[in-house]
């Protein structure tokens, strides 16, 4: 074996070592899978649309999907409001909430086991799909969104050495997250504007402001946040 060939056997197994899995969660427009649900056939399922290989009958409807998140395995991080792990089993995830901070054994409030690549209904709100996937992967240019990404370490640093979490939605669309809210997301070059409204319709909204640009974290466990406005992906 040449000096050429041994480098790249080197270099392939250095950047498998390195990979980091982790958890991409596809968001879709209510109301949920098991009413008048954004479903397809599993006949119909484009399988080039990286959903997810899917065991059920019927999956979220890729053209309803409004924006999605990712988020590291194995980690005590703050979601939708709960604290919370997320395991990965083969197909399956496994999604522990705690009612406390440090995610303590014996603290759990809820634990729900979802098949990847499956419409989920595991909150009172939109539906989801989970899939598994390498931390290069993830995009932070997604077309005509707002991105947010949190992770710790170094304020300057690369996010994806500590990568926590990231979120992404779009923009200039009425998204109905349940029955009784929907949610418009705006930006520009400086400035995210997130419109939280009490009825279906964005109307009557409480508007969220947060910068363009990286918010540093303070304190020994310090949370970065890195937020772009993507107007043309």
């Amino acid at each position: 074996m040449n000096i050429k060939n041994i480098l790249l056997v080197l270099a392939t197994i250095i950047s498998t070592t390195l990979s980091t899995q982790v958890l991409r969660i596809d968001n879709y427009q209510y109301p949920n899978c098991f009413g008048d649900s954004p479903l397809i056939s599993k006949q119909n399922f484009d399988k080039k649309s990286n959903f997810g290989d899917s065991s059920s009958s019927e999956i979220c409807d890729p053209n309803n999907i409004f924006g999605g998140s990712y988020a590291s395995l194995n980690n005590c991080i703050l979601f939708n409001g709960y604290y919370t792990t997320f395991q990965a089993d083969n197909d399956k995830v496994i999604k522990t909430t705690f009612s406390d901070n440090q995610c303590t054994q014996g603290n759990e409030i809820n634990q729900i086991t979802s098949i990847t690549g499956e419409c989920v209904n595991d909150s009172p709100t939109y539906p989801v799909q989970y899939s598994i996937v390498d931390i290069n992967d993830i995009d932070p240019w997604h077309y005509k969104s707002i991105v947010s990404i949190s992770f710790g370490g170094d304020c300057n640093g690369n996010w994806q050495d500590s990568f926590i979490q990231s979120y992404h939605i779009s923009i200039d669309q009425c998204i109905n997250l349940n029955a009784s809210s929907s949610l418009l997301a705006t930006c520009n070059s400086t400035t995210i504007s997130q419109a939280l409204s009490t009825s279906n319709t964005c109307s009557d909204t409480e508007i969220v402001t947060t910068p363009v640009g990286t918010l540093c974290g303070n304190g020994d466990d310090q949370i970065n946040l890195y937020n772009l406005c993507n107007l043309f992906g």
